[in-house]
Order: C-alpha cells, then structure tokens, then sequence
C-alpha cells in the first residue's frame, strides 16, 4: 500500500478558506475589538495584578469567551507580538 503526503502549501491554502468561512470578517473585526478592550481594562481601572503580559495572555487565551477563538485564526506569534504592542501603548496612556 502506497502512503502519500498532502502538500503543505494546499493544506495551508484549504485551512484559510475554511477559517474565512468560519470566522467572517465582521466577526473578526469584532474579536479583534474585544480583544484589545480586553487589555486596556487592567490598566483603567487600576488592576495592577492583571497588567502582566502573562495574566493578559492567559485570560484572552483561556477564561475569555470572545477572544479565544482568535488562536484558530491568527498564529500564536502574531497575537503575542500584538499584546506586547498594545500593553506598550497602554503603559503610556495610563502611566
């Protein structure tokens, strides 16, 4: 029996439409609002314990139920780069 490999570009091309059709662009605009709601409140209401880039990712990733499907349609990587980038403006804002 001959065993064969689906290419990984096709698979990638595949997965992108089906979280296209899945995740609409009205939805992720709204994760994405959410999303960085989500990470200026720690620092607007004064919650000092939850302002670490630790406690921010393991809510959004974990216990929030309107930003946890954003890790099915962005890589880790890039939802990490925008917490940090987010968390830096926050610190300007409210500091």
């Amino acid at each position: 029996m001959t065993t064969w490999q689906f290419p990984k570009e096709v698979w990638m091309i595949i997965k992108r439409y089906e979280n296209d059709l899945i995740y609409p662009e009205k939805r992720k605009k709204y994760m994405i609002k959410q999303f960085i709601y989500h990470l200026h409140m720690p620092f607007s209401l004064g919650m000092h314990e939850h302002k670490k880039f630790e406690n921010q990712y393991d809510f959004l990733k974990y216990r929030n139920e309107s930003t946890k499907h954003l890790w099915y349609v962005y890589p880790d990587e890039l939802i990490r780069i925008k917490i940090e980038k987010v968390l830096k403006e926050c610190r300007k804002i409210y500091y």
